[in-house]
């Protein structure tokens, strides 16, 4: 059976090869790329160390060729049949630089209270992560801190000291009314 294929290229990039398999089978030519998967499991990560072999038989191989030459032999587009140019949208509700405005030069967006109460009920419960309401609020100093004092409480509640458990609600009283006092802040500036 190996005998009847031939190899037209080696291809490193996992998706690239899933990518030729599928433009030569449009054109009814079976092709194989033995060991890819084995590429993609390893995140195409060992891409230039394992070069896996595109197969196709000896009648499809000239066409084959063929197809796959075309990829790499494209002409420029000539400035005289490219589109016309998208009309000015530097405007200022066209949205931001990537929806063809200019780029906001005005800072990042105001934070959303809301956000930041959520993060700071939910986040501890999901992931003991606690002051990810300061996280919100871009304030990463007191968020540290508010976690160390949590996961302090957790440690010694764990440890024996019960009554340490209560310290966790407070945390997280604290991150709530901590964050919106510095999106309040954030937001009059």
């Amino acid at each position: 059976m190996s005998d009847d294929l031939v190899t037209l290229r080696r291809v490193g990039d996992p998706v690239e090869a899933k990518m030729l398999v599928d433009l030569l089978a449009q054109e009814d030519i079976v092709a194989i790329v033995p060991g890819n998967e084995h590429n993609a499991m390893m995140g195409g990560l060992l891409s230039g160390a394992l070069n896996v072999p595109l197969m196709v038989s000896k009648e499809d191989a000239e066409r084959a060729e063929a197809i796959l030459g075309a990829l790499d032999d494209y002409d420029e587009v000539d400035p005289e049949d490219a589109p016309p140019s998208a009309p000015d949208l530097a405007r200022e509700d066209a949205g931001g630089p990537y929806r063809g405005g200019a780029p906001d030069d005005r800072g990042p967006p105001p934070r959303k209270k809301i956000v930041a109460i959520a993060a700071a009920l939910i986040m501890p419960g999901v992931l003991a992560a606690f002051g990810s309401g300061h996280f919100y609020a871009r304030s990463y100093a007191r968020g540290f801190g508010l976690l160390a004092i949590a996961w302090t409480c957790l440690f010694l509640a764990i440890s024996g000291r019960t009554l340490f458990i209560l310290g966790l609600p407070a945390v997280v009283l604290a991150d709530i009314v901590g964050a919106l006092a510095i999106i309040d802040r954030q937001n009059a500036r």
